[in-house]
């Protein structure tokens, strides 16, 4: 299958060739992703997610490749889940945490951002985007950082302790994002001191 193949080329006109055949390829991706090798459930995963969420027969499948055997699928389906909004986010998210002990950084830093699209369960996520923040790697510490910056207000204990990290780029990176968050919220402040006026 061209959606596995060796050669990054191969693999990329394979996606964009699904892209044109639009809906219609979906019964098939969903047949691959469940029933072929690890390379070729990513792809499968990996294009359902990015041209066709939110409809509900690629929400189910997404989530139940957050269980496959393989971490690369994992993280397909949580990088594809990251803009799905609706049914059993909590069911979802806790699947996602499997991918916070991963091995693999790519896999950490899918948590990292997939984690940050469930802002209503602040009081859930904010543990576990707190925990990425200590990663060994930079990338993941700086795609927490981000997510807790999605979360906002909830969010600003744990930014301000990394505001002091030892990475300058994470404390940069907090420092910004808790500028936004204060100046987002003194303007709801202001906007809500007029309208009373």
């Amino acid at each position: 299958m061209l959606l596995s193949d060796q050669d990054p080329k191969t693999r990329s006109a394979a996606v964009n060739a699904l892209e044109r055949v639009g809906p219609v390829a979906i019964p098939a991706l969903v047949e691959v992703s469940k029933n072929q090798g690890p390379l070729h459930r990513l792809g499968a995963v990996s294009v359902l997610g990015r041209f066709y969420p939110g409809t509900n027969v690629v929400t189910d499948n997404l989530v139940a490749a957050l269980d496959d055997a393989d971490e690369r699928v994992r993280a397909g389906a949580a990088y594809g889940l990251v803009d799905v909004r609706g049914r059993r986010p909590i069911e979802v998210m806790l699947k996602s945490l499997k991918l916070l002990v991963s091995a693999e950084k790519s896999n950490r830093r899918a948590a990292a951002i997939f984690l940050g699209s469930f802002e209503s369960e602040a009081e859930r996520v904010i543990p576990y985007l707190i925990r990425l923040l200590t990663d060994a790697d930079g990338k993941v510490r700086l795609d927490a950082a981000a997510s807790l910056g999605k979360i906002g207000q909830a969010a600003l204990p744990a930014l301000m302790v990394a505001a002091r990290d030892e990475s300058a780029e994470l404390r940069d990176c907090a420092r910004l994002i808790i500028e936004r968050i204060e100046g987002q919220s003194q303007r709801v402040s202001k906007k809500s001191d007029e309208a009373r006026d």
